[in-house]
């Protein structure tokens, strides 16, 4: 059962980072898209305010693309944390909610 666990988190591992290193896997995916930070909200309504638009946008484009070249390493990352996973680790994921895989 564990290693039928360990099969699917690397097929999705692979799937969801095919998806997310493509152009645009981040930047035009709701799901995963990284706007501004939080802490930073008051001044880009400024900049927004002050005509200054384009250069948020070009911002927050910056910050999707570098997520995206990162999401072409992450698979060796996540490859090992599941080769790496004990069987309590798996009966956990298998036993948890929804979100048990990213919360173990």
């Amino acid at each position: 059962m564990i290693n039928g666990l360990k099969e699917a988190l690397n097929a999705g591992t692979n799937n969801s980072s095919n998806l997310a290193s493509k152009a645009d896997g981040f930047l035009k995916n709701p799901a995963i898209f990284i706007p501004c930070p939080q802490e930073a909200k008051d001044n880009v309504s400024k900049l927004i305010k002050m005509g200054m638009q384009k250069k948020v946008t070009e911002f927050e484009t910056s910050l999707n693309r570098a997520a995206e070249e990162a999401a072409k390493k992450s698979v060796p990352v996540f490859k090992d944390a599941i080769t790496g996973m004990s069987i309590g680790d798996g009966f956990a994921i298998l036993n948890g909610g929804d979100t048990a895989a990213t919360h173990t």
